[in-house]
């Protein structure tokens, strides 16, 4: 489950994605804020369960905090953004349908910018030339989608959209 950002926003973070997954020969995807993924449920379930978060959660404004990286391929690098009440009590609803008492790392907030392993240098690098970038107030979530993510990236698949309406 994703949190999608509004069109505006997703085109300059799409470019931004693409020119990074061009420069370094990472995977691309669309932009987007996970929500909740590794979920291994029955899809009238996903979905069910997708249609009554986006119902309970309205649309989100998420305050970008900093441009930041790990060593994790789906990590690599991102925009770290603010646990405000919001998009934390979307969070908590999308853990709640599956599996609520199995354990899982804290929710932590981001909009991935690449994926993929690189070296820390060149990690130093991106994330220093984005933070001479005008920062934005922060980023209007207004849709929830579910994506089928069987395989690389570049076959992720968006089975269904729905408008955050609560």
């Amino acid at each position: 489950m994703w949190l999608m950002p509004k069109p505006g926003a997703s085109r300059a973070i799409g470019g931004l994605i693409r020119a990074l997954s061009h420069r370094h020969g990472t995977p691309l995807f669309a932009p987007h804020v996970t929500l909740l993924g590794s979920i291994n449920a029955d899809r009238r379930e996903v979905l069910r369960c997708a249609r009554g978060v986006a119902a309970a959660a309205p649309p989100i404004r998420a305050g970008c905090r900093q441009v930041a990286g790990e060593d994790v391929f789906y990590r690599c690098l991102y925009v770290r953004l603010a646990e405000g009440p919001a998009l934390m009590r979307a969070a908590r609803l999308a853990r709640r349908c599956f599996a609520p008492s199995r354990p899982r790392p804290p929710y932590m907030p981001h909009l991935s910018l690449m994926y993929g392993s690189i070296n820390q240098e060149e990690k130093t690098d991106i994330i220093a030339s984005l933070a001479e970038e005008p920062a934005g107030a922060g980023l209007e979530l207004a849709t929830l989608a579910v994506y089928s993510t069987s395989g690389a990236p570049e076959d992720w698949a968006e089975v269904e959209s729905l408008k955050l309406t609560g």
